[in-house]
């Protein structure tokens, strides 16, 4: 062995220590995601074709009978879908096959269909999400068809961007009078407690109260309360007086309606309300 091997043993031992990286800055921690706005949430107001559903049936028993139908849902989308507080009827006036087979009656469409609109309960993000999606119900189309040449119609919506609560202490106590409010009158808004004898049914006034307001869409909701300020459960329907004249019967479920109960009308100051007409073409039936 060599005096250089020698000294190689004889040497110590030495490792090399990797680098140490230096210190790094503390980095921002991201922050969550920013919502994607919906495509249903953008753009002018409009009514969409969502989905299609086409049934046909057979019963061999001839005391059972269900008439072929078509249920088509529409969607109405755009920048204000958000604020959308009531909607009406979607009217289908006019849907025609590619047969030219006519699919919905319209002389089946009372002006009451066409006025009538219900309060909106789903929230706006999902409004924003999913848009506003409504049902109407048509003939089915003949076998042989592919395709709707024509989905002709409208439908109501209303838009508002914040309500107001007014409350109206012993609310019988103006049966067959305009509510006294200065708060409404301010908004241009009245209503009318109609009598209990007025209606083609009277109501029992400790139980029932009856209501007529000048437009119905400036209404989101309409609460009761006892002299304690709980809320008091109602159910509400619609009646007619004997003059035919709509109105809301509101008739609670458990206490009554005395000198201490308290009403309260949830009132959109403002809102704007409009007609959404829409045409549609070469629809592809499933």
């Amino acid at each position: 062995m060599t005096v250089l091997n020698c000294l190689l043993l004889l040497a110590p031992l030495t490792f090399q220590q990797p680098p140490q990286n230096p210190a790094q800055p503390p980095q921002p921690q991201a922050g969550p995601a920013a919502p994607v706005e919906s495509a249903h949430a953008k753009g002018e107001m409009r009514v969409e074709i969502s989905a299609i559903l086409e049934g046909r049936y057979r019963y061999f028993d001839a005391a059972s009978e269900r008439k072929p139908e078509m249920r088509i849902q529409f969607r109405v989308a755009g920048d204000k879908i958000g604020n959308v507080v009531r909607y009406g009827n979607l009217i289908l006036e006019e849907a025609l096959d590619e047969t030219g087979k006519s699919l919905v009656d319209a002389s089946q469409i009372t002006p009451e269909m066409r006025a009538q609109t219900r309060t909106s309960t789903l929230p706006a993000d999902r409004l924003r999400e999913t848009g506003l999606l409504l049902v109407a119900r048509a003939d089915a189309s003949e076998r042989k068809a592919q395709k709707l040449s024509k989905l002709r119609g409208t439908v109501k919506i209303v838009v508002a961007d914040k309500h107001e609560e007014v409350m109206i202490i012993n609310p019988s106590q103006y049966s067959g009078s305009q509510l006294a409010s200065d708060r409404l009158r301010e908004m241009g808004v009245s209503a009318e407690v109609v009598a209990p004898d007025q209606l083609e049914k009277p109501y029992q006034p400790n139980r029932s109260i009856a209501l007529r307001f000048s437009d119905d869409n400036r209404i989101r909701k309409v609460e009761f309360f006892d002299g304690w300020m709980r809320n008091v459960r109602s159910r509400a329907a619609n009646v007619k007086d004997k003059e035919g004249r709509p109105c809301m019967l509101y008739s609670v479920l458990g206490g009554e309606l005395g000198d201490d109960a308290q009403l309260v009308l949830h009132v959109f100051p403002k809102i704007e309300a409009m007609d959404l007409p829409f045409e549609l073409k070469d629809v592809a039936l499933p």
